[in-house]
């Protein structure tokens, strides 16, 4: 009797040893599933699971029949993207929400995007300025208000509400030393402008942008060209065609520097937009789980087996 319970006294405590093992990784488990702020659910999220498959006794752990031990060490659905995140990177700085989101490849075509649509933009900015400093010069050697100046002195009277118009003030400058706009006084010229009904627009001063728009865009100005020296008002001469194609292409330029800046604006949007699309569909695509499992062999070890699992969803 006394050696039979000898026997069994090294049977039982390596039986007990096993479970002293899985207690303690329950134990570790468990305190790292906690400091990684997991926590623990009724579908043992966050826990230690265990699986005893054993045979005889259920209230005795004998010697050899404990086969396997298996538990989940971690399951997520992946590191999740933030749609809005995503999309707020892209609204200021195309691409930047497609590479937090993993779209490289449309990272890399926003940003190009981004960029040719500001050479552009700049370009034709910068050709819009050469052109109008261009036509500006051509005005300012072939208009002249000193010209126009004296058209209206011979024949404002000739235009009803001019009758009672008086003399526009034009200085004399027999040593050529003053700018034909230095020599004319203006309110003068403003007022006899006003007074005849027929003229729509008064003369703004020398350089503002509405100066060098009226001289090639009305007919009333059409006198104070180089080359028109007769005949009526309204047929404007070739200097004044040639100085509106030059402002309109100075226009041209500048409105297609202006849709360069809108494609900018959309291509802001757009990027946005596929960014927080991009971070929703990687939130959906990809999912991890992992597990372990403890196995005993007949001598007594304990073998750790992991496995990981990833799934991606097309």
């Amino acid at each position: 009797m006394k050696r039979r319970f000898d026997r069994r006294i090294p049977r039982i405590a390596r039986a007990r040893s096993r479970v002293v093992v899985l207690v303690v990784l329950s134990a570790v488990y468990a305190a790292c599933a906690f400091g990684q702020g997991n926590t623990p659910s009724a579908s043992g999220s966050g826990l230690l699971m265990l699986r005893l498959e054993a045979a005889g006794y259920p209230s005795e752990i004998q010697p050899g029949t404990v086969k396997a031990c298996s538990f989940p060490l971690s399951e997520r659905a992946g590191a999740r993207k933030s749609p809005f995140l995503a999309g707020a990177l892209s609204l200021v700085l195309p691409g930047a929400g497609e590479v937090y989101a993993g779209q490289y490849v449309l990272a890399a075509a926003f940003v190009g995007a981004e960029a040719a649509c500001w050479y552009f933009r700049f370009r034709y900015d910068r050709k819009g300025d050469d052109q109008t400093k261009f036509y500006q010069a051509f005005a300012d050697a072939n208009w002249s208000v000193v010209k126009y100046a004296e058209w209206l002195n011979a024949h404002a009277k000739e235009f009803p509400g001019g009758e009672n118009t008086q003399p526009i003030t034009i200085l004399p400058d027999p040593e050529n030393r003053l700018k034909p706009w230095e020599r004319v006084d203006w309110a003068e010229l403003n007022a006899v402008e006003l007074a005849i009904p027929v003229f729509s627009h008064r003369l703004p001063s020398h350089g503002e942008q509405q100066y060098y728009e009226l001289i090639g865009k009305y007919d009333q100005y059409s006198y104070g060209w180089a080359d028109k020296n007769e005949g009526y008002y309204r047929e404007i001469s070739p200097m004044f065609r040639s100085y509106a194609g030059m402002r309109g292409k100075a226009n041209d330029l500048y409105a297609t520097a202006d849709l360069f800046l809108n494609l900018v604006v959309v291509n802001h949007v757009l990027s946005a937009i596929d960014a927080a699309w991009a971070a929703a569909r990687f939130n959906k695509a990809i999912g991890f789980s992992s597990r372990g499992s403890l196995r005993f062999l007949p001598d007594g070890r304990v073998v750790i087996e992991p496995m990981a699992v990833v799934t991606f969803r097309f």
